[in-house]
This record gives C-alpha cells, structure tokens and sequence, in this order.
C-alpha cells in the first residue's frame, strides 16, 4: 500500500475516534495533549494537538476530506520561432566603369633656331633660278641655316591662288644639306594688288620712294592676311627643316620690322592710335601661333614713334600664348645700338634682353663686317676682324644664340675662319 492512501486511511480513523468523544466534551475549553492512534500497520502514533475553545469545532461536521488538486503544470513555453532570416539581397553590380579615353598628346616642338645663319636677299617671283640654300654656304659645318624672305605676292598673286613653290624648293635644299630655315613673308608694300584694292590704304615713302600699304586693322585686310598664313601653317609646320617663322603685318617698308616711320598726324588722322596698333599686332600674331603649332615664332622690334610700348605689349603677349617658342629678333643688331641711350632702338633693347632668358634672341647685324665696319664702331676704325670679335662677343655675352650673317661675311675667307674656329662652337 502505497504511503499515500496510509495516510488517508490514518486521517478518517482519527477523525472518527474525534466525533465519538465530542459529546463527552464541555462546551468550555478544553486542552488535548496527546492522542494516541493505531495506525493500520499496527504501529502507534501519538498525535499532538492544541489548546482551543469547542466553538471552533463542529461537532456536526463530518470526516475531514482532503481536497486533492494537480499541481498546475508549467506552462510548457511556446518555442521561440527561428527568425525567418532575411533574403540576402543581390548585390548591386558595379556599373563597369567608362574607359577614360587616352589625351591626344601635344605635338612635339622644335626648338629655337641657333647657330649661324646666312642671310640672304628676297625671292620677289616665283621663277628662282637657284635658291637661297647654297651648297657653297650652308655645305658647311658652321654654317646651320638661312634666313628665306619671300614676298607675299610672288606666292598669292590674286584672290585664293596660292603658289608656295619657292619654299618648297628651299626646304627641299635645307633637307639635303641638313639646314634649317627661318622664314619670313614680307607683307606692307609686297602684298598682293587685289589685297589694296579692298582695303583702306596709307601712302609714305620709303627710302625715296612711293609706297601704299594697308592700314592694319582694316578688317579686309586682316581677313586675307588670316588665309595666307592659314595655308602656309597647314603645309609647312610640320616641315622638320623650318625652325622660325617671322611673323609680319602691315608695317610700313618690308612688314617684318615693326617701325612706323611715317609722320605721326597723318597717321593718327587716318585712325591710328598706340591701342588700335597694338591690337592689330597681336590679331596678326595670333593666326601665326594659331597655324604655326609646333614651329617658333619670331618678331622683330623697334621703336615706334621713339616710344617702346608696342614692343613691350607685343612681346608680353607673344610669350604669354607661346612660351619658350617665341622668340625676338632685332634686325639693327650692334653693340653701340644696345649700350648708347641717344640711339632709336635702345629703347627697346631690353625686350631682347628678356627674351634672352625666358626664349630666345636673335641678331641680324645691322651690316656686314667685311666692307661695313664703320656702322659699328662709332668711329673708332676698327678692321672687319675686330668688328667681327667686337660685335660676337658682346652679343654671345648677352645671351644670343641665333646669329643672322650676309653673305658677303660667310664668303669671306679670314672672316670665315674667325667663325667657323671661335664662334661657331660656342652657339652649338
């Protein structure tokens, strides 16, 4: 028998034997001490009990049942959903990226022109019986080019006809004796007739003589002058025997020197103006740079009206849109014209100067040293060979490294030597 139900069966005995005696019982109180029950395996159990007043116990109520209740069972937890895990999101492809595309890379520059140069006449028409590149001058190691100077209309005789075979035949030449060109297209009283006849015009005289040009800021002929150079920058540019380019306008005399000697009332009355002119300048300049991409280019400077400020404007602008690649020439190259302040050019030597350390410069001697000294010694009788030494030493000392020499110089036997010995290697 399991303990459980013993425990019951001892339970109602002893609640029996309990309503039995309750009659016998006062109604006072009573006190019970001890109480003695068998208990169904035949063992005794004294029950102890308390004191307490009778009106607690009914004698009316019955066995005492146990009331029996299962235990509550734990709430059996509800299991913890696994979290319905998130989709990995596909991932995003990286757009491919667009190729940059390479930089179309610069052309390459050819640099200054240095050395010796042989400076020569003016091819005036089309039909040369020789050229200016020689093989008795530019044959030689000392000698490195030429200086071509042709006029502009020898090469555009009329409105969009266009004949460039002298430089061809010069270049041609250079490329067989490896020489190199500065070129220059003289422009003023050597332009075209029809150019003149569309623009408005200004008479001087030159050396005597007559002469009708262009005003330079007549938009006619700026216009024509912007397809000349156009055409010679398409085909000659990337010619690797042209070195220097002179760029030329509507000056008076040859348009590659920059002076206006001409009286200035008429030519203020005729729209002139130092801002106009140097505007003018500068428009010319930059369809040079424009057509010329890789070639340098070259402007010679003088005084205009005694005053210094177009050079100045003019080389600033040059250098500010070219660089390295534009150079000054000055075409009155003598040391007296350098060193003595009461000379016409000196007030724009030291443009050339600058040009010595930020480009380069080049000197046309203002004669030759072999029949001319006297334009160089101010009177003091030096002989050609001490000219020679007088003027190339002062001018390599300054920074010159582009020498444009007469022919008569570089077909002078002791003249020749002194070059070829001393000066040449110093220009390499």
């Amino acid at each position: 028998m399991t303990g459980f139900i013993k425990s019951v069966i001892a339970t109602a005995v002893i609640s029996a034997t309990f309503s039995a005696g309750a009659a016998s019982l006062n109604d006072n109180n009573f006190t019970r001490k001890g109480m003695e029950t068998n208990n169904l395996d035949g063992s005794t159990q004294v029950n102890f009990s308390r004191s307490g007043s009778t009106a607690a116990i009914s004698p009316a109520r019955g066995f005492w049942r146990p009331i029996f209740r299962r235990p509550t069972p734990e709430p059996t937890p509800e299991p913890t959903p696994e979290p319905t895990p998130e989709p990995t999101p596909e991932p995003t492809p990286e757009p491919t990226p667009e190729p940059t595309p390479e930089p179309t890379p610069e052309p390459e520059t050819k640099s200054a022109p240095q050395g010796l140069f042989h400076s020569a006449g003016i091819i005036s028409s089309t039909d040369q019986r020789a050229t200016i590149v020689r093989d008795d001058i530019n044959g030689e190691e000392h000698v490195t080019g030429s200086l071509v100077r042709v006029s502009w209309k020898a090469i555009n005789p009329s409105e969009g006809v266009f004949d460039f075979t002298p430089l061809e035949n010069e270049l041609a030449a250079a490329a067989e004796l490896d020489a190199s060109i500065s070129l220059a297209i003289l422009d003023s009283k050597e332009m075209p007739q029809y150019v003149m006849d569309q623009c408005e015009t200004f008479d001087y005289t030159f050396r005597g003589e007559a002469a009708t040009t262009c005003l330079p800021w007549d938009s006619y002929y700026q216009q024509f002058k912007a397809e000349l150079v156009s055409r010679l920058g398409a085909q000659f540019d990337s010619h690797p025997n042209l070195r220097g380019v002179y760029m030329s306008y509507a000056a008076m005399s040859n348009g590659i020197e920059m002076h206006w000697r001409v009286d200035e009332n008429e030519f203020t009355a005729a729209g002139y103006t130092p801002d106009r002119l140097e505007q003018s300048y500068n428009d010319v300049m930059d369809m040079y740079a424009e057509a010329f991409a890789t070639t340098p280019i070259l402007m010679e400077i003088h005084t205009v009206f005694d005053e210094s400020h177009l050079a100045e404007n003019a080389f600033n602008h040059c250098y500010d849109t070219l660089g390295s690649r534009c150079g000054v020439a000055i075409w009155w190259c003598a040391s007296r014209m350098a060193t003595d302040p009461r000379q016409a050019e000196y007030p724009v030597y030291h443009v050339a100067q600058q040009a010595t350390e930020l480009s380069f410069a080049v000197c046309q001697t203002i004669g030759n040293f072999s029949t001319q000294p006297d334009r160089f010694d101010s009177g003091q009788g030096w002989t050609p060979e001490e000219t020679l030494r007088n003027e190339m030493d002062f001018f390599i000392g300054e920074g010159f490294k582009n020498f444009e020499i007469w022919s008569a110089d570089l077909k002078d036997e002791s003249l020749m030597t002194i070059l070829e010995t001393e000066y040449a290697p110093l220009l390499k």
